[in-house]
């Protein structure tokens, strides 16, 4: 099993409140608050969707034995591994791997999704590790660090989920209409597919 964790998350967010604003002709700036929360639901939704992310952000996976290789990491594009570290059953935390240290791991930064492998002749210690989530896998994604890195479809999307939530507030469906996850289907990560 493996969980996923935002250990840092994004700066920015890929559209403003004032570009919903404009899309939604709202004037005042009563609903900031309200509408920044459907902006960062938007984004959320559509990373999920797209197994990518979009602003950089660091990202944790952490899984409960030393997982298969290589390791698929599951938010595209994949910008930098920062560590890899375990935790045995007494609670010693070992780091196999930091930024810079690539004698036993080779990272694949070009696939998608990024990938981790041990290196020729290399393997997982030999250790009993702690039961749960002892292995983590600590990494940084995304497109870059601003809004203008992120693709327009991206960007549509969400405008297009803030100006459905404008307008339909007391939705109790809460069904997302099919064509947020159309705009977003090409560009869909392998690991979504």
């Amino acid at each position: 099993m493996s969980l996923l964790a935002v250990i840092t998350g994004p700066s920015v967010e890929p559209v403003t409140v004032d570009e919903v604003k404009t899309s939604t002709h709202v004037s005042h700036s009563a609903e900031d608050a309200l509408i920044l929360s459907w902006v960062k639901a938007a984004r959320r939704l559509a990373e999920e969707y797209q197994w990518r992310a979009y602003i950089t952000q660091t990202l944790e996976l952490s899984f409960d034995k030393f997982p298969t290789i290589p390791i698929e990491l599951p938010r595209a594009p994949l910008q930098s591994l920062t560590s890899i570290k375990y935790t045995d059953y007494e609670g010693t935390e070992t780091t196999l791997y930091e930024t810079g240290n690539t004698d036993m791991f080779i990272v694949d930064t070009a696939g998608d999704p990024g990938r981790v492998d041990l290196a020729y002749g290399e393997s997982w210690p030999s250790v009993t590790l702690l039961s749960l989530s002892p292995v983590k896998v600590r990494f940084v994604a995304g497109y870059g660090d601003s809004a203008d890195d992120v693709p327009d479809n991206v960007k549509d999307a969400i405008m297009m989920y803030c100006g459905w939530r404008y307008e339909n507030r007391s939705t109790e469906s809460g069904t997302v209409p099919s064509s947020f996850y159309d705009i977003l289907r090409h560009d869909r990560g392998s690991l979504g597919s």
